[in-house]
């Protein structure tokens, strides 16, 4: 653990240091959205579609045919297989394509990628990359079973991932934008890997509404903590004298589509 006793100044690291899509966890889309077709998506600089097998199994995989590029999104679904609505090309929940109609046998070719999926109260995540390099953050020490979303909200930042990520240890924003005044040195530390966290003492000095009903049912400071997992999910809980609160931030990068937006999850 390293104790700051007073903010650093360091300079921007430039934009081609970061990667454009980290390899982290994203929101794709709700549980609702795979109900009885395939979802696709243009997210992560490529298209993807998700479906549910009628396992209950859920699988994301690229979203266009390996035969002739055709949209996935408009397939059928079929026990354990997305079908392609151009040639009727099936594909198992790993990607592997397991019938060809009229062929006699299948070309090592015909498989698509899959990307680790994860359902958790009622969202589907996906993590870009073959394999997840650390699990589905939540709550640290707390039992997630334990736990039922609210419904989420949306922002938009206009600003980079890595630019939205760093206002975590930014410690002249806290009072800036939330009226937080620092009670102490900031504590950073790693607590497990691909997560750092910062963990500070505030008192509430806002003179808006909302802060003025939060001092009173909740208290006038508040230990806050903020871990950033993989540059684009952040979980935040902050205690109070006689509260806790406590939301998930799944940090998107806006594609093509001007509709995307930042899922919160309280």
């Amino acid at each position: 653990m390293r104790e700051m006793s007073s903010p650093e100044l360091l300079a921007a690291p430039p934009c081609s240091a970061f990667p454009e899509y980290p390899a982290s966890w994203y929101f794709l889309c709700e549980s609702r959205d795979l109900r009885d077709k395939p979802y696709a998506r243009a997210m992560l600089g490529r298209n993807l579609v998700a479906f549910r097998t009628e396992g209950g199994e859920v699988s994301v995989l690229d979203g266009h045919c390996a035969h002739q590029g055709a949209d996935l999104g408009c397939g059928r679904i079929r026990g354990s297989t997305i079908q392609c609505p151009f040639h009727h090309w099936r594909y198992e929940s790993d990607g592997a394509c397991m019938e060809i109609p009229g062929a006699r046998e299948i070309p090592s070719w015909a498989r698509l990628r899959r990307y680790p999926a994860i359902e958790r109260h009622g969202s589907i995540f996906v993590f870009n990359g073959s394999r997840p390099l650390f699990p589905l953050p939540f709550l640290l020490g707390e039992d997630q079973d334990a736990y039922v979303a609210s419904a989420p909200f949306r922002y938009v930042a206009d600003c980079s991932w890595y630019t939205n990520a760093a206002h975590a240890f930014d410690t002249r924003h806290f009072l800036a934008v939330h009226d937080r005044e620092l009670m102490g040195p900031v504590e950073i530390d790693c607590p497990t890997p691909f997560a750092r966290r910062n963990t500070y003492l505030a008192k509430v000095i806002g003179g808006t509404l909302f802060d003025r009903i939060l001092r009173i049912l909740a208290g006038g400071t508040a230990r806050t903590s903020l871990t950033i997992w993989g540059g684009t999910f952040a979980v935040v809980t902050a205690d109070f004298p006689r509260a806790r609160s406590a939301f998930l931030i799944s940090m998107l990068p806006l594609c093509s589509d001007p509709a995307e937006v930042t899922p919160i999850h309280g």
